[in-house]
């Protein structure tokens, strides 16, 4: 069974192939952190918390 982080990682790998996601990586969000960065922690947080409540 995949864990969140290797379910996170085959998403981005075909949103990034396909997608703009790739563009995230050149604007900033938060200050410090690239938009790509701050949506990559929220969607593995989304994923553990889902899989948590079983959603």
């Amino acid at each position: 069974m995949k864990t969140q982080r290797e379910k996170l990682d085959t998403m981005l790998y075909f949103l990034e192939s396909k997608g703009r996601l790739r563009k995230e990586k050149e604007y900033m969000q938060h200050g410090a952190a690239s938009v790509y960065e701050h949506s990559v922690k929220v969607a593995y947080i989304s994923l553990c918390l889902a899989e948590k409540i079983n959603v």
